[in-house]
């Protein structure tokens, strides 16, 4: 005897307890400056870390998106701080159109001095990687900026004659970075009438999706850049990586319902219906409205704004509900940056009123859901995902079922508020 009208209960002399309740949906996703990161320490063909010495090579695998840059370092051995990167604002892995960058970047890194240790002759230095007692040995630099290298003792090589860097791609969005030492055994003659072959050494990698940067030209090296840059060591730095690199995404218009103890919208380990499979794929949150009628609904308009679209970062849905006596609450939403993947309380359910029948107030965090209806490619970069692809329903389809994930459990906030 449920969403009868108010003249048919009365008649009817329902007595059944209701409420009206506001709902507000925050995106709390972080905003993070990278999409990825790690390190390269392994040379290609070994097993163990180590350096690359000549005719050696580093490669390193990752997914971007259109409009990601591509930022690494590796220590020139043969110096004090030195370190082989693109400009600090990253190498751009796509042009305006939407292509894929490949084929050779060499002419894209540069080599920079880290501004940490005073410089000694390269090759010859007693204070550098090769020759010194431990490290972190030399003098600090009394000009403590990062800057282009200088060759101040005249026997630098070009970077063309010491390392290459090639780019391939694979499906548009997959990378491979191939960082070659291609220095001769005596590319740095010193002083002394010798000469010492370029080494590299381990180095780190990041994927930014906006405008972010591993150091800043003209300002002091960040954490983890003086042991990459003196002594090869890239823990500070993958550490420092870490806690800046996530998933970053909105979240789609939401999708409720109301039930009485089973799931309206999805059960987990069975298909997704239609409805949900153009929420999850496409943020479309009208067909679960529609088919759920008077026992559900669907709200588009973020909090602040005038028009319907997704929730960025730190933004909210917020709307009003009634409900009577008994019912549960059904929500779910988008993750934007994903293929099919989805935002649901926990067995699709969330109990509007306590044991006593009261109406109850509460904050619960989402879970996160696979709907499997599309094959799925890495978050944040498939072109299949919806920030990207060509047109709705555009990847190729999985034929599973919805499955719990992961991972992202503090993404989504639903807070309800009973109202007088």
């Amino acid at each position: 005897m449920r969403r009868l009208g108010w003249l048919a209960l009365a008649l009817l002399g329902c007595d059944d307890n209701e409420a009206d309740f506001e709902v507000q949906v925050t995106n709390n996703s972080p905003e993070y400056p990278f999409s990825d990161s790690d390190g390269f320490a392994v040379p290609d063909g070994d097993t163990e870390p180590g350096p690359a010495l000549p005719g050696h090579s580093y490669s390193f695998s990752f997914a971007a998106g259109p409009g990601s840059t591509l930022h690494f370092a590796t220590m020139q051995v043969q110096s004090n701080d030195q370190f082989f990167a693109p400009d600090a604002g990253g190498i751009e892995l796509f042009s305006e159109d939407g292509t894929p960058l490949s084929g050779d970047i060499t002419d894209l890194v540069l080599l920079w001095d880290a501004g940490t240790e005073v410089n000694q002759e390269p090759g010859l230095g007693p204070d550098q990687a090769p020759r010194q007692a431990g490290p972190n040995q030399g003098d600090i630099d009394l000009d403590s900026t990062v800057r282009l290298a200088e060759d101040e003792f005249g026997n630098l090589p070009e970077i063309e004659d010491v390392i290459r860097v090639t780019l391939s791609v694979e499906d548009d969005h997959l990378f491979t970075v191939v960082i070659e030492n291609i220095s001769a055994m005596d590319a740095i003659p010193t002083s002394d009438g010798g000469a010492v072959p370029v080494v590299l050494a381990p180095g780190v990698f990041a994927i930014s999706p906006v405008d972010a940067q591993l150091f800043a030209s003209g300002q002091a090296a960040p954490e983890g850049l003086e042991e990459l840059a003196e002594d090869g060591d890239i823990s500070v730095a993958l550490a420092s990586l870490d806690g800046v690199t996530g998933l970053t995404t909105p979240i789609s218009p939401v999708a409720w319902g109301l039930n009485q103890g089973s799931p309206v919208i999805f059960t987990e380990g069975q298909e997704a219906s239609a409805e949900l499979e153009l929420l999850a794929e496409d943020g479309d949150a009208s067909g679960i409205g529609v088919a759920l009628g008077l026992e559900g609904g669907f709200y588009t308009v973020p909090d602040g704004q005038t028009a319907g679209g997704p929730a960025s970062p730190g933004d909210s849905y917020t709307f009003q509900i009634r409900a009577f006596e008994g019912d549960n609450l059904s929500i779910v939403t988008m993750l934007v940056q994903s293929n099919d993947w989805f935002f649901g309380a926990d067995g699709d359910t969330l109990p509007l009123f306590d044991d006593d029948g009261e109406a109850r107030g509460f904050v619960a965090n989402l879970a996160v859901y696979d709907a499997g209806t599309e094959v799925d490619e890495v978050l944040g970069a498939g072109p299949n995902q919806a920030p990207r692809q060509a047109g709705p329903n555009t990847g190729p389809d999985e034929n599973g079922v919805v499955e719990e994930q992961s991972g992202y459990s503090n993404y989504v906030q639903v807070r309800v508020r009973p109202l007088e």
